[in-house]
């Protein structure tokens, strides 16, 4: 894959070494994706001044971002961390932290726009990518990036 830097954004293109068979004929498929921005993880509390140690093994909800994001954890945590529920949802894990106590790894812009969360001092923050993948001959072409660069300076 070759990294092309376009307006804030890096576009992979595939080589089109992978095909299709449509209607009796080969057709090259090539896919742009475009790593659009990043979002900060942060792990935050309903428990204002709540201690790292408390938050990841007190009542702690563990959101699954990915196996990148469960490396990280692996990797800074351990076996130390005692994994109260776990949940596929941010929005899950928010619901869940407004009603009771507990903490959570949660987008740092839902941590600042909610009051009853409160950042964990100490912890370690992780970034994950945000990506668009699209065909190249799609024949939304012109809509895809409409979108793309009425999104590119979204903060999430």
């Amino acid at each position: 894959m070759v990294d092309v830097l376009k307006s804030n954004f890096v576009e992979k293109k595939q080589a089109p070494s992978k095909s299709c068979v449509s209607n009796q004929r080969q057709v090259n498929v090539q896919n742009w994706i475009r790593r659009h921005d990043s979002w900060k993880l942060g792990l935050a509390a309903s428990v204002e001044g709540e201690k790292l140690n408390e938050a990841i093994t007190q009542n702690y909800i563990y959101v699954d971002w990915g196996t990148a994001f469960a490396n990280f954890h692996a990797k800074r945590f351990g076996e130390s961390v005692v994994v109260g529920l776990q949940v596929n949802m941010a929005s899950i894990a928010l619901e869940i932290l407004s009603r009771s106590s507990g903490a959570a790894y949660l987008p740092s812009s839902q941590i600042a726009s909610n009051d009853f969360l409160h950042p964990v001092k100490g912890a370690p923050s992780y970034r994950r990518g945000i990506h668009a993948s699209y065909r190249e001959s799609s024949e939304r072409l012109d809509t895809i990036r409409t979108v793309l660069e009425q999104v590119k300076d979204l903060r999430v």
